[in-house]
């Protein structure tokens, strides 16, 4: 569906109230087929919504590791920034999001930068993700 929508020229940089695109709400529901054909159709992956989160914020944040599997792929920058300086680690890890956390780690996102709050990643990492990560 999405693929015809694209072929027939829909706009996919539109966007709703709350400055959400059709790759953000792709990438925030898990869809990695609707998500794959967006980046592929060159959408915006920097683009955020009305708060700065990008559609690879909001993957991280619902915990869709295929989604950040998809943006690491297309080469999306791993460090963008919310406009309250929060990354998308930040993202992840403030929802409890194992597996995004582990991923985005492992691919080199930074874990000791704060937000602009001064809030750094180990202060609003959930401690279950802390011990993990500390185990080899």
């Amino acid at each position: 569906m999405i693929q015809t929508l694209v072929d027939h020229g829909v706009n996919i940089e539109g966007s709703d109230s709350l400055g959400m695109t059709a790759l953000m709400e792709a990438a925030s529901n898990g869809r990695e087929e609707a998500t794959q054909i967006l980046i592929e159709s060159q959408a915006n992956m920097a683009r955020g919504d009305l708060e700065g989160r990008t559609a690879f914020h909001w993957a991280a944040f619902n915990g869709h590791t295929n989604i950040i599997k998809v943006f690491l792929n297309a080469a999306a920058n791993i460090e963008m920034r919310d406009n309250y300086g929060q990354s998308i680690l930040n993202s992840a890890a403030a929802n409890g999001q194992l597996g995004s956390v582990e991923m985005l780690m492992r691919a080199g996102a930074d874990c000791n930068s704060s937000d602009e709050t001064r809030r750094y990643f180990n202060d609003i990492t959930p401690p279950q993700v802390n011990d993990r990560m500390k185990t080899p």
